[in-house]
């Protein structure tokens, strides 16, 4: 406490010193810090790896060459397995560094063999050699299935390259064992439970504080109040869950290492339930790749949501992805019930996709530090479902800030710069964001003087009485009623990071890694980018992997793409006899079909196809043809969807004939049987 005070008296006098707009509340949570009274913010100080003590570093330091275990870069075959096998070994000496050395490394190159690799030993580190042009690229070929066509609400929830998780908590956590329970209230912000007994509690152990009681969300929805439009409360679906590890016990008191953020009261029948998380799993100087080469838009089917998706983390702990970038993924880092996970110096580019970096299940104290979008993802930082202290400082995002309903909790935007406070889910699934929604000098980019009302329910938005302080750059209005504080508009204010004053506070010091790591930022940001496919660049050529396959199989996953893009299959298609297997890139035959399937939408619904038929001179013409339009097409000789198929057509030698007429659109798209990657057609 003595420590806290002074740290809080000098604070207050640099502060004050520096800048005349000092933030009035955190002035106020200065005070309350040094009178030891309930502050009127969260502290989100304990965020991240090692609680933001240090940055993330590898607990060992034996090291797998993946090049050992027949994963070899440059050479056109497929790196999974080998990677894979490295991992194990790891996994298998307790621990290691699974290296990559610099090249590129192909995985899931057949459609009927895309696979994942699995981490669920602690201590495991994947380490490239640099995620920028002529360093470390993981490359994933063809697109993940996007999940059961028919779950057309579950199109972003699909297969990762890695899947970093704990098996044991692949348990629902409603159905897990009650260890401990809570016998007496505990304010938000308090260390500490009482519990009937802590028999079976011990330092260092990781457990769930965990209550399922509708009761709980009454107050934190006031001033308003729960409608039975919200299922998953007034259906008792919603859980409130909070990470924690145990400092100490005394007697049947349990100190933990971190905050409560929640109001614990024993009436809603808190308890403790075991937490056996994977731990110290890193990614580092990686750049992961994918296909994404389509015009991408939101939630048309799982192709677009979440077919080159890289990184997921569910029952983590003291785990990281830092100095990575992801070039034409969907989506890229995914953590699910876990705690502190850092994402730091993350870089998005090429084609738009789905979503970057995001805190999606239930985490506690998630951080995501200096990431940066240059494509313009759909959902920039993101957080969603129960998610409770999760942080982002100083990212860049073209998209949204994005609360992602499902009732996240105390949430911190520090120092963004990015487009709208943004937020998406059903009704369903209100509050988008329960109360301590805190959003710290944020940069509006949006010009379109965007008016905020964070209370209108059946519209996104609906959070609890957000905080919004130093809201600056392009203008906008705001209902003031639906905020709970509404401060310097137009002006940022001092401290500049809520996070960096909120860790000096706790720690009596900047920690020297965030200087560190601003440097290694800025530094990371001006290397070129690694050679890629950009579709608003008429100079970007895509990375061409021939292969043999059949038209029936690569059609069979196109049409039931048709089901999730439009709701009912559209398409159907037919293969002639004699038409032959051929070798040429497929992902590119692919968002050719693709974008030719989605012009035809947007004039017909019934009675599409795609036939197949091969022709004497050593070519396979695919006749994609729309049944009865209903609506004329016009000219299409400018259509944005024809326009990008010839692009694709034309780096596998196609050809795209438009032979519509006032009746149907019908396209007659040839290639060659034989297409190399060297460019040259052979028969």
């Amino acid at each position: 406490m003595r420590l806290i005070a002074a740290t809080v008296t000098l604070l207050m006098s640099l502060i004050t010193f520096a800048d005349e707009n000092t933030s009035a509340v955190w002035s106020q949570y200065l005070s309350q810090k040094q009178s030891g009274q309930p502050t009127c913010l969260p502290d989100f100080s304990y965020a991240g790896y090692r609680q933001g003590s240090r940055l993330p570093e590898a607990a060992v330091s034996k090291v797998f060459n993946v090049t050992d275990f027949g994963a070899y870069p440059d050479d056109m075959l497929d790196d999974m397995e080998g990677i894979a096998k490295a991992v194990k070994a790891a996994e298998h000496n307790g621990g290691g560094i699974v290296f990559l050395p610099r090249g590129r490394y192909l995985v899931n190159t057949d459609m009927n063999k895309r696979g994942t690799i699995k981490i669920t030993s602690d201590n495991i580190v994947i380490r490239g050699e640099g995620n920028s042009k002529g360093g470390t690229i993981i490359h994933a070929i063809h697109p993940y299935g996007g999940g059961d066509p028919h779950r057309l609400g579950r199109l972003h929830l699909g297969e990762n390259v890695f899947l970093v998780h704990s098996q044991v908590e692949e348990r629902s956590v409603n159905s897990r064992e009650t260890i401990a329970s809570v016998v007496t209230d505990s304010a938000s912000g308090s260390f500490s439970v009482s519990v009937d007994s802590s028999d079976r509690l011990k330092p260092g152990q990781n457990v769930l504080l965990y209550a399922l009681n509708k009761d709980i969300f009454k107050s934190m929805v006031e001033p308003y109040s729960i409608d039975l439009k919200w299922t998953t409360i007034t259906g008792n679906k919603a859980p409130a869950i909070e990470i924690h590890r145990i400092a100490k016990i005394s007697g049947n008191t349990v100190y933990f290492a971190e905050p409560i953020l929640y109001n614990v009261k024993a009436v809603h029948g808190w308890t403790l339930k075991d937490f056996k998380p994977v731990s110290g799993v890193g990614f580092e100087n990686i750049c992961f790749m994918g296909n994404a080469y389509h015009d991408y838009y939101h939630h048309r089917s799982g192709y677009d949501d979440s077919g080159w998706a890289f990184i997921k983390m569910k029952g983590v702990t003291e785990s990281w992805v830092r100095n990575c970038s992801f070039i034409n993924c969907s989506q890229t880092t995914y953590v699910a019930l876990s705690s502190y996970v850092s994402m730091l110096n993350i870089f998005i580019d090429g084609n738009k996709g789905h979503h970057i970096p995001r805190s999606v299940f239930f985490n506690y104290g998630v951080f995501g530090g200096l990431m940066l979008d240059r494509a313009g993802y759909d959902h920039g930082p993101s957080v969603s479902w129960g998610c409770v202290g999760t942080v982002f400082w100083r990212c860049a995002s073209k998209g949204s800030l994005d609360s992602h309903a499902g009732r996240p909790f105390a949430s911190l935007y520090d120092n963004l710069r990015g487009g709208r406070i943004n937020s998406s889910g059903g009704t369903r699934d209100y509050p988008q964001h329960l109360r301590n929604l805190i959003v710290w000098n944020f940069y509006n980019t949006d010009k379109t003087n965007f008016h905020y009302d964070f209370w209108v329910e059946g519209k996104n938005n609906c959070f609890v009485k957000p905080v919004l302080v130093g809201f600056h750059g392009e203008p906008a209005t705001f209902n003031k009623d639906s905020l709970e504080v509404f401060e310097s508009y137009g002006k940022p204010v001092q401290p500049e990071s809520l996070y960096e004053a909120q860790l000096a506070l706790r720690l009596g010091r900047t920690p020297a890694w965030i200087e560190q790591l601003r440097k290694e930022h800025k530094k990371l940001a001006a290397l070129p980018v690694a050679d890629h496919f950009d579709r608003s660049n008429p100079d970007s050529k895509p990375f061409i992997y021939p292969e043999k396959f059949k038209a029936e199989d690569m059609l069979k996953y196109l049409c039931s793409l048709s089901l999730q893009m439009f709701r009912s299959v559209q398409f159907e298609y037919k293969v002639d006899d004699g038409v032959p297997a051929m070798i040429t890139d497929q992902g590119l035959l692919r968002n050719t079909l693709y974008s030719l399937m989605n012009c035809i939408y947007k004039h017909g619904k019934k009675g599409n196809t795609i036939r197949v038929w091969a022709s004497d001179d050593g070519r396979v013409h695919f006749i994609v043809s729309s049944g009865k339009l209903r609506r004329p097409s016009g000219d299409l000789s400018n259509n944005s969807y024809v326009s990008t198929a010839r692009l694709y057509a034309s780096f596998i030698g196609g050809e795209l004939k438009d032979k519509s007429n006032s009746d149907a659109i019908v396209f007659d798209f040839s290639i060659p049987v034989v297409y190399n990657n060297l460019g040259h057609q052979e028969k």
